[in-house]
């Protein structure tokens, strides 16, 4: 079964659906699609645009960019997080989890296609980003939870490293972490 593609403020998105009376082998083909990855991603993508911009609509895109991901889109992922990265830079608004979210799956995206240069940078903020981070009373995460966070961001850096054959950063980075989280890193 093909279904007809509508654009953003076609008039069929605003009528009130028939009721299903007919539960056919067409119904039956449509339910087993819904579980279908690009249809996840359409219907991300439609949320993320009906939102004001600003934190709520971020995060949307932080999710599409993980399900454009998920199905071998990564053209699409790593254009939807390049977009949310310069935003969440520009904005006052951010919370430093969503910030730090967004560079560190830019930096673990563009690693695995093979842009080390821009993985390390990408990586990089987000390592500095935790290393300015003060821990206080009112911290959003517990305390234990950030310094696993680091270690995780700084293995993922040592990686960028590695890969963009700079043994000696990647092996200080990987001492950092292990001081960190020893569990973190692996053997």
């Amino acid at each position: 079964m093909v279904l007809p593609i509508v654009q953003f403020n076609d008039p069929v998105l605003r009528q009130k659906g028939a009721p299903v009376t007919d539960f056919d082998s067409d119904l039956a083909q449509l339910a087993d699609r819904l579980d279908d990855g690009a249809l996840r991603v359409d219907a991300l993508r439609l949320y993320a645009q009906s939102l004001s911009e600003g934190p709520e609509q971020w995060r949307a895109l932080l999710l599409l960019a993980s399900a454009e991901r998920a199905t071998g889109d990564l053209d699409a992922a790593e254009f939807t997080l390049r977009g949310v990265v310069e935003a969440v830079r520009e904005s006052d608004t951010v919370s430093f989890a969503d910030r730090l979210e967004a560079e560190r799956s830019l930096g673990a995206l563009l690693l695995d296609r093979g842009h080390v240069e821009d993985a390390v940078v990408a990586l990089e903020r987000a390592a500095k980003m935790l290393a300015d981070v003060q821990p206080t009373e009112d911290a959003e995460q517990p305390q234990g939870e950030a310094i696993e966070e680091r270690a995780q961001v700084l293995v993922l850096l040592a990686s960028a490293y590695r890969t963009a054959d700079r043994a000696r950063d990647a092996v200080e980075t990987l001492v950092a972490a292990r001081a960190l989280a020893p569990e973190a890193v692996p053997d």
